[in-house]
């Protein structure tokens, strides 16, 4: 029979081995790449976001104890159309002057054949939703890069209102490259 010492001791060694285990993944920031496109007047509008920081664990081998705690500015959108952009930042969509940052912080992350899925809390504006992110992986000589997309609906994030003209799915695109 164990004693409490023991198990304690045990249960630490155990979470020792398995954060040393985890690759600890520094992102590369003028690598990194968030795209988006939506319909806006039954056109493609497109745009990205840029300064992804954060923390990711994760290694490929034990995909279930990794995660990915990240964050970028809300300001940071950038449709190339300077109105659009500042008409982005204000109240009606973003509202970056109080709601600075866009957040995902990961519940779990399952393998499956060769992909993966990471699952957790996405907060825009004030509002948190859960959200899968599938993702694939790839790393050559230390350089990693993680490819994934999601679809939300704006409505559900206080993205502006109901419109005839803007679409309500936002399709967006991740690709994170970490050393």
């Amino acid at each position: 029979m164990l004693s409490i010492r023991s198990l304690v001791f045990f249960l630490f060694l155990f979470t020792i081995t398995n954060l040393r285990a985890q690759e600890v993944h520094t992102i590369v920031k003028e690598e990194t790449v968030i795209t988006f496109d939506i319909k806006n007047f039954g056109l493609k509008v497109t745009g990205s976001f840029s300064g992804l920081e954060g923390e990711i664990l994760f290694d490929e081998n034990l995909p279930g104890s990794g995660s990915f705690n990240v964050k970028l500015s809300a300001s940071s959108v950038d449709t190339d159309n300077k109105s659009r952009d500042k008409h982005l930042r204000s109240k009606d969509y973003f509202e970056v002057d109080k709601y600075p940052l866009i957040t995902f912080k990961s519940d779990s992350i399952v393998k499956s054949e060769n992909k993966y899925e990471v699952r957790g809390k996405l907060t825009i504006k004030s509002t948190t939703k859960d959200v899968s992110i599938p993702f694939s992986y790839l790393n050559v000589e230390g350089v990693a890069e993680f490819n994934g997309q999601l679809k939300l609906d704006r409505r559900d994030y206080g993205m502006g209102k109901s419109s005839w003209v803007l679409g309500d799915e936002v399709n967006i695109q991740l690709k994170v490259i970490t050393k």
